[in-house]
């Protein structure tokens, strides 16, 4: 199944859009019952400064990157300080860090990427250029929950996983925990 772009994604006026072209599994595949990264492409524009057009990049892993927007919901995201960026190349892997309890995707260093600050009732998006967006808190997790709802409702329209390993499932099953509690507590 290949979703196509949606624009139900934008808040109207917003300074923050994120919009889905595509979406699809390893390699463009329709549906992939091993792949448990969802992949595609995603226009996003912060402020006036368009992050990802969508097209010119290659595809991201998504639900790797949908797991940290929800993180920034609630705690700040420092660019390229954290595990994951926001719309990362790859997770070719998934562990529960012991320290955290928080499930961890490692992928390779190569990203789009940009920062979250709550400050009141407010959140301040910072691109990788620098330039500064402030949108309010809400506005902000509806157009997260939108984004993310949308990679959801993917994964339950495909088929089930199939897992290497009890690893493998454990880390999986870890994933949707957090990724329900955060969008559940809205």
């Amino acid at each position: 199944m290949i979703i196509l772009k949606d624009d139900s994604l934008e808040v109207n006026g917003s300074n923050f859009v994120i919009k889905i072209i595509d979406l699809h599994w390893i390699d463009g595949k329709e549906d992939d019952g091993k792949d448990l990264c969802l992949h595609g492409n995603v226009f996003v524009r912060i402020g006036d400064e368009i992050i990802d057009n969508g097209i010119d990049n290659d595809d991201w892993t998504v639900s790797a990157g949908a797991l940290m927007m929800l993180r920034s919901i609630e705690t700040n995201h420092i660019a390229f300080k954290e595990e994951n960026h926001m719309l990362p190349c790859c997770g070719h892997f998934m562990y529960i860090d012991e320290k955290t309890n928080k499930i961890v995707v490692l992928g390779c260093p190569t990203g789009i990427d940009w920062t979250v600050i709550h400050k009141g009732n407010n959140v301040k998006l910072i691109t990788e250029t620098g330039k500064e967006t402030i949108i309010p808190n809400n506005e902000y997790e509806e157009i997260i929950f939108s984004y993310t709802d949308k990679l959801k409702e993917f994964y339950n329209n495909s088929m089930p996983k199939i897992f290497s390993d009890d690893y493998d499932r454990k880390s999986y099953v870890e994933f949707w925990k957090e990724w329900n509690q955060i969008r559940n507590k809205q």
